[in-house]
């Protein structure tokens, strides 16, 4: 038997499909601003990871874990990075079936060169919320995103 949703079940299942939609039109948003350096989000996204999250080059296996995402997709976006030779894969000196990943002095140009572009855009998407209300975004997206990990831990 099912039950009536409540008002905060109808909450929920609006927030939750915003945060899709609204992920889903950013992605196009940051693909249209990044086609003239001739990348994708996500391969920002793990270019990003790798400068930002990691102080020694990641393994491919880091990186998925980082990204939430599986070891053939960081492999297969990390190969075409590499192609346009923004980063590198090596082997791991210890462990030759490790593949570790690192940038490169073009990938450190490009984003030098950019830099000023790109905060532009990313504070575009913020713009008209007050410091107040970009502080509890990032507060409620710290919880959002701890619940979901303690979800994904607990279905493992």
């Amino acid at each position: 038997m099912s039950r009536t949703p409540s008002h905060r079940d109808e909450l929920a299942s609006r927030a939750f499909g915003s945060l899709f939609l609204l992920e889903r039109r950013w992605t196009r948003l940051a693909d249209r601003a990044l086609a003239d350096a001739q990348i994708t989000m996500k391969q920002w996204l793990l270019l990003a990871a790798v400068v930002k999250l990691f102080p020694e080059p990641p393994s491919i296996k880091e990186l998925a874990h980082a990204l939430n995402t599986s070891h053939q997709n960081v492999k297969g976006i990390a190969t075409r990075l590499e192609q346009r030779g923004l980063l590198r894969m090596t082997h791991d000196a210890a462990d030759r079936r490790v593949w570790r990943v690192e940038v490169t002095e073009a990938n450190t140009l490009l984003w030098e060169e950019r830099g000023d572009r790109d905060l532009a855009f990313i504070g575009s998407l913020f713009e008209g919320l007050e410091d107040d209300e970009l502080g509890a975004l990032a507060r409620f997206m710290g919880k959002l995103a701890r619940r979901a990990e303690d979800l994904d831990k607990n279905a493992n």
